[in-house]
C-alpha cells in the first residue's frame, strides 16, 4: 500500500517510520524546508515540500498530522480524491465542514479515522461493557487521566 504523512513532526515523523517498517510506501509532505530533509535523510523517502506537488502521485491512505487548525481542509481535499484517512486528534477546532467531510466519506465508501489510542485500552473497553451491561448505575461523568512519551 501507498500512504502520505502530511506533517512530519514528531507524530508525523512516528507514523512514517512505523508504516515504512510495516513494509509499505510511504511519502511525506512537510512544509519546513529543514524538517523535510531531515525526515527525508533519517527515514530514506521522499518528503514533499508542498501538497500539490504531492498530490501528483496517488495514495491508498494519508495521515494528518498538522496543526489542528488544517485537519478539516485537508481531510476534504483528500477526501476529494478518494483517499482513506487517518486524522490525528481533534478533528477539527470547530464543526464547520465536518458534515461535508462526512458526506463525502459515506458517498465514496472511505475508511476514516480519527486518532485516539485510548480508545483501544483493555480498561477502557471493560468499563464500556460494564456500562453498556447497565451493573454499574446510570454514569453521570467521567474524568481520566493518562501520560506517555511520543
Amino acid at each position: 500500500m501507498r500512504f502520505l504523512i502530511i506533517g512530519c513532526g514528531s507524530i508525523g515523523s512516528r507514523h512514517l517510520k512505523n508504516i515504512k517498517n510495516l513494509g509499505h510506501d510511504v511519502s511525506g509532505c512537510e512544509e519546513d524546508k529543514k524538517r523535510a530533509k531531515k525526515v527525508s535523510r533519517a527515514y530514506g523517502v521522499k518528503v514533499f515540500d508542498n501538497l500539490d506537488e504531492a498530490l501528483y502521485q496517488d495514495y491508498d491512505g494519508a495521515f494528518i498530522c498538522t496543526p489542528t487548525s488544517l485537519h478539516l481542509p485537508l481531510a476534504l481535499r483528500l477526501a476529494k480524491k478518494g483517499i482513506h484517512l487517518f486524522i490525528e486528534k481533534p478533528l477539527a477546532h470547530n464543526l464547520e465542514g465536518i458534515k461535508t467531510l462526512s458526506e463525502i466519506v459515506n458517498r465514496k465508501r472511505l475508511t476514516t479515522l480519527v486518532a485516539c489510542n485510548t480508545r483501544f485500552l483493555p480498561s477502557l473497553k471493560f468499563a464500556k461493557r460494564l456500562i453498556d451491561a447497565g451493573k454499574i448505575g446510570k454514569v453521570l461523568s467521567v474524568k481520566m487521566e493518562c501520560g506517555f512519551y511520543l
